[in-house]
């Protein structure tokens, strides 16, 4: 099963994607957006911000495999009250569950939209809202 502190990584990459998922759908201006309670001023601001975002990112993705291959636990046979899927990790023979599986895709593709959003941001001349 997956440890808590891998869970608590999925949901600090949800709490912030979804910030900037929200601001480039609605077409919010990323120099008005509070991310880690700093609005960035000017260009060069926002690209910090962006690029300290995506830092982030990579980092509790990163942290969940070191907490599950330290604190993970071994299923070897399913239990009666959760339904695992047949996916087992090759090093650990940890078994992800169904819902698990689900919150961390839905992390990367959240996160593959925000990274989008901060490229479109920072990029200059990309031609625009901003």
């Amino acid at each position: 099963m997956e440890p808590e502190g891998s869970k608590n990584c999925r949901r600090k990459i949800l709490m912030l994607v979804s910030i900037l998922v929200i601001a480039g759908i609605a077409g919010a201006d990323p120099h008005e957006i509070i991310v880690f309670g700093i609005t960035p001023s000017e260009d060069w601001g926002l690209t910090v911000l962006g690029l300290v975002a995506m830092l982030a990112h990579l980092y509790w993705y990163l942290l969940p495999y070191q907490h599950l291959k330290e604190d993970g636990k071994i299923e070897m046979e399913p239990s009666a009250n959760f339904k695992y899927l047949k996916l087992r990790d090759k090093h650990s023979g940890i078994i992800w569950r169904e819902a698990d599986l689900l919150s961390n895709r839905v992390a990367f593709v959240m996160t593959g939209l925000a990274w989008s959003f901060i490229t479109f941001w920072i990029i200059p001349d990309h031609g625009g809202l901003y």
